[in-house]
């Protein structure tokens, strides 16, 4: 068995697509998966930086589909390097820029790019790594270099919201550093992983008066496990409409 081909090992492996100009410098950074036509799986969305593309594939081959346009051309051409990807509830396609809170919107049904110059007001200060989309369709983004801080822009009234964390502190007393992965629950809960230098964080609010929802006593969890050392990314799990649970890329499950 060649184990660095899952293909081999993985049986849950349909397919492995390579996506990109072939020979080149090509970073796959963002994923995502829009509705498709009906008994599919979805459309997938795939973003590459430094072609600063976004492929569009079908999940029943993974090889590339034509966007718009008629000329089957199977990307769309950006304006910067996507780093982030989440489809909507209208079957919007938000594309993320990392660092300067900077969307694309793209409609996943036709595969037309509507804007790329969607970016928050500089005296915000919002940066951006991941983000997530909240049952409103307003999208999220961490704080990112620019410390405790969430932001949030709501696409229908073009307007934009920052939360700041500066007071919030642990159960080891530690302020919360940079947020760097973000999701929102079928609540209405954001949960915002940290990247603490030295140790992963994890902070919950809510998603529309950015009110702590403290973990006991703590206004958020800082693992004190030496092996946590960057909370990269988080992820929620769901039963029904209750969110069970969390998972930060350098931590373990934590109960919401």
């Amino acid at each position: 068995t060649n184990y660095d081909d899952p293909n081999q090992y993985d049986e849950c492996v349909l397919f492995s697509t390579p996506v990109g100009a072939p020979g080149g410098d090509v970073a796959g950074r963002a994923i995502a998966v829009s509705a498709g036509i009906e008994g599919s799986a979805g459309d997938v969305w795939v973003a590459i930086y430094r072609e600063q593309r976004v492929y569009k594939l079908s999940s029943l081959t993974g090889q590339p589909v034509p966007v718009s346009g008629g000329s089957g051309q199977t990307y769309i051409q950006l304006n910067f390097g996507p780093y982030g990807a989440i489809v909507d509830s209208k079957q919007r396609l938000w594309v993320v820029e990392i660092g300067q809170a900077r969307f694309a919107l793209i409609d996943a049904n036709t595969g037309t790019l509507i804007n790329d110059t969607i970016r928050a007001p500089a005296n915000l200060n919002c940066a951006s790594y991941a983000l997530g989309i909240d049952g409103k369709d307003r999208v999220w983004v961490p704080g990112w270099t620019q410390g405790a801080r969430a932001c949030r822009y709501d696409h229908t009234t073009q307007t934009w919201t920052m939360f700041n964390f500066a007071s919030a502190r642990s159960q080891r007393n530690t302020s919360f550093e940079w947020g760097r992965g973000i999701a929102v629950d079928v609540l209405g809960t954001v949960y915002m992983s940290g990247y603490g230098g030295s140790t992963g964080q994890l902070i919950r609010f809510d998603a529309e008066t950015g009110v702590v929802k403290p973990y006991g006593t703590a206004d958020f969890i800082d693992y004190s496990d030496p092996q946590s050392g960057a909370a990269i990314g988080v992820g929620l799990d769901s039963d029904g409409q209750q969110s069970r649970g969390v998972r930060s890329a350098a931590s373990g499950w934590f109960s919401s």
